[in-house]
């Protein structure tokens, strides 16, 4: 996952964020981004990729992997700052927007804004109004920010307010829209849907009182029930090798308790599903059928109003056996 995650991240962030730089006139650091790969394909080794090693190589390939991901992130960092700073000057705070994909892109996009004032107006590169909804808005310690503010006192509270938009971003580009402080903005509502139902023009989902969902899709009628049912079962092979026990016993969570909790906003809705599973803690109890072991799973399903694609982040908390190899 770790391999999967920073590659993804060289390859669709940092490569076509670093070329659309380069167009800009900024320079392509071609020496850090060959050590980056470098450093991943160290972990490429037979065992290593495969992660049965001792622990001590283990460590070593989190080191590496470590390594690689703050250069892609310090550097993603540092072509979005050069990029922004290198606008044309404003009075007014910046929030810039990226597109890499090679299309144009409309997206319900969800950021945090920090500044020194209780009300923000957000408009476009043409002066026009842009229309935000807040999702969350908090007092942040001003130290965070300059400690010298905190020693002179008499300041005025900084705010973070966490907002969504909806969004057009050019492909291979960005949109720049300007936070103008203590000016009124276009706040909107959260938009009124039916109480445990996420909807727009394209699906209908319901959740079942085992935390899993029943999908309905507009376009052609067709039901899908019982989606995002977990499933558990054993695995006796060695460090290389998947193999089921011979006593095998497959669970699923179709006898969950979930707590859900559903939110609507402006451009999303989203439902967060939590529960535990009972599982065996190890082989011995899964032979036995026995199940003192948990799992903690939460689900966060989000559906944007104007998308056909439905979003799911996946969460296991495991409190199962660890089996670790000497060094």
């Amino acid at each position: 996952m770790a391999h999967a995650r920073i590659e993804n991240k060289i390859v669709n962030l940092l490569e076509p964020l670093a070329t659309l730089a380069w167009t800009l006139g900024f320079e392509y650091h071609h020496g850090l981004l060959e050590k980056m790969w470098k450093e991943i394909l160290k972990n490429h080794a037979h065992d290593s990729i495969g992660c049965c090693c001792s622990d001590k190589v283990h460590r070593e390939i989190v080191a590496r992997f470590e390594l690689a991901e703050d250069m892609a992130d310090n550097l993603l960092r540092f072509y979005m700052r050069k990029i922004a700073d290198n606008m044309p000057q404003s009075d007014a705070d910046k929030l810039v927007l990226f597109n890499l994909m090679p299309w144009p892109r409309e997206e319900v996009i969800n950021t945090t804004v920090r500044l020194r004032a209780s009300q923000f107006n957000l408009r476009d590169d043409r002066g026009q109004p842009v229309p935000y909804f807040i999702r969350h808005a908090r007092e942040i310690d001003p130290g965070l920010i300059d400690r010298q503010i905190v020693h002179y006192g008499n300041y005025d509270p900084f705010m973070e307010f966490d907002i969504q938009i909806n969004q057009i971003v050019p492909s291979m580009g960005y949109r720049t829209l300007y936070i103008e402080a203590n000016q009124p903005g276009n706040v909107i509502a959260a938009k009124s849907d039916a109480e445990g139902i996420l909807e727009n023009a394209f699906w209908q989902i319901a959740l079942n009182e085992d935390g899993t969902l029943q999908l309905v899709d507009k376009d052609s009628g067709v039901r899908y029930d019982r989606v995002l049912q977990i499933e558990e079962s054993s695995d006796d092979g060695d460090e290389y090798d998947y193999s089921p026990a011979k006593e095998e016993w497959v669970m699923t969570s179709a006898t969950a308790k979930p707590q859900c909790e559903i939110t609507h906003e402006a451009w999303q809705s989203r439902a967060v599903i939590r529960y535990d599973m009972a599982v065996p803690l190890n082989l011995l109890e899964r032979s036995v059928r026995q199940s003192t072991g948990r799992v903690g799973v939460e689900m966060v399903v989000t559906l944007s109003h104007n998308s056909r694609r439905i979003d799911v982040d996946i969460n296991l908390i495991t409190r199962l056996t660890i089996i670790a190899f000497a060094s």
